[in-house]
């Protein structure tokens, strides 16, 4: 059964990977597990503006601008942590090629 929650974390793990140093080898780890527990929810570019939408819905946003919660290392979190348009989407490549 595929839940699209785990491609959100995906997501998430990537931008950890790029703005808070988590690890890569963490994130690919991780990313292959939830893959493999999960099933992969496929998405296409074009699904991307529509993506980006329902992110601006999250209950963790304020004032339109999307917030993530992200984390360093595992065991620690960095809250409100924002991200830019081209970094989002180059998050939903990153899941969209494994």
């Amino acid at each position: 059964m595929v839940l699209p929650f785990a491609y959100g974390m995906i997501v998430e793990l990537y931008l950890s990977y790029k703005t808070c140093s988590f690890s890569k080898t963490n994130l690919v780890e991780i990313s292959e597990w939830l893959l493999k527990l999960y099933g992969k929810f496929e998405i296409n570019d074009s699904d991307f503006t529509q993506l980006l939408e329902f992110m601006t819905h999250d209950k963790k946003n304020e004032d339109g601008i999307i917030n993530f919660t992200l984390i360093s290392e595992i065991g620690k979190f960095e809250i409100n942590q924002t991200s830019s348009k081209d970094l989002i989407i180059e998050a939903l490549q990153f899941y969209k090629q494994l």
